[in-house]
């Protein structure tokens, strides 16, 4: 079937100052973020409320222009769990997760999301700048090479390592 393809270009006044797309500080904070209030409609679909869409990506934008996240990444092929994986690989640096969500969330691929690093010193900044809006604080970058998932079905551990051999293949 046909599939709509949007793409969105902007200016960026300075690239220093983009938050990197890849885990570098040990010790961030991981968050997952999303513009939408309602992460899924009545059918299991995801939710696009463009209203809110609307509020998001400024108060998002904000955050990245007072330099508030240290790292951030767009939550698509292969969702949350994925996404977060994506920003360790080649990084040196591991990650320590802990949620309630079951599998099929860990995996679904919600409108108008992010997995943020931000810096503890920046957390509270971070959080009253997007407070309107779903944030789930779920971890934080470590110093090794294992990426934990602690769920409530479980502990599971990975080498970043093999993450990234199983990436390249």
């Amino acid at each position: 079937p046909p599939t709509i393809l949007i793409t969105a270009m902007g200016k960026v006044h300075d690239v220093s100052r983009l938050p990197a797309g890849q885990a570098r500080n040990a010790g961030d904070l991981i968050f997952w973020v999303s513009g939408q209030k309602n992460l899924w409609n009545e059918n299991g679909m995801p939710n696009v409320d463009f209203e809110q869409m609307k509020l998001f990506y400024p108060a998002f934008h904000r955050a990245i222009r007072e330099e508030l996240i240290a790292g951030a990444h767009d939550v698509s092929d292969g969702g949350w769990l994925s996404t977060t994986a994506e920003m360790f690989l080649g990084s040196g640096l591991g990650a320590s997760l802990c949620t309630d969500w079951a599998a099929d969330e860990l995996f679904s691929e919600p409108a108008t999301s992010f997995v943020c690093l931000v810096r503890p010193e920046k957390k509270a900044q971070f959080l009253k700048t997007l407070e309107r809006f779903r944030l789930n604080e779920v971890g934080s970058v470590t110093s090794g090479d294992d990426f934990t998932l602690e769920t409530g079905e479980g502990k599971k551990i990975w080498k970043v390592s093999e993450l990234e051999r199983a990436y390249e293949h």
